[in-house]
C-alpha cells in the first residue's frame, strides 16, 4: 500500500539498515498477506495506528463482530459491522489517527467485505 510506505518513510532508511530490518521471502511462513488482510491482522494494525486505546478497542470490537457474523454465514451482519468500522475510522481521521492511516485501514477493511 503506497500510503503505508510513504507514512513509514521507508525510502529514507539507509541501505545498511534496510538489510538489517529486511525479511527474506524464505523466512515467511504461510500466507504473508494474512498478517494484515485478516480480522486479527487489521485489529493489530488498528491498535498500532490509533493513539487512543479505547477507540482502538471499539474498532476492534466491530471487526470481531464482522468475523463472528462471517462464521455464522450472516453476510448482512458482516457487511454492517465492517461499515460501522469504516465509519468509525472515518470519524477518527485527523483525530485519533492520521488521514493517511485511516485510508490504509479502510482499504484493508474493504478486502474483507463479501
Amino acid at each position: 500500500i503506497p500510503c503505508v510506505i510513504e507514512e513509514m518513510k521507508l525510502d529514507l532508511v539507509s541501505p545498511d539498515l534496510k538489510m538489517e530490518a529486511g525479511v527474506e521471502l524464505s523466512e515467511l511462513v504461510g500466507d504473508a498477506t494474512a498478517q494484515y488482510f485478516s480480522y486479527d491482522g487489521l485489529c493489530v494494525l488498528t491498535r498500532a495506528y490509533v493513539n487512543k486505546p479505547g477507540i482502538a478497542d471499539s474498532m476492534c470490537a466491530k471487526l470481531d463482530a464482522a468475523e463472528d457474523a462471517e462464521q455464522r454465514g450472516n453476510h448482512a451482519a458482516k457487511r454492517g459491522a465492517l461499515h460501522a468500522y469504516e465509519n468509525q475510522v472515518n470519524a477518527q481521521s485527523d483525530k485519533a489517527l492520521t488521514a493517511r492511516r485511516a485510508t490504509a485501514l479502510i482499504a484493508i477493511a474493504r478486502t474483507l467485505e463479501p
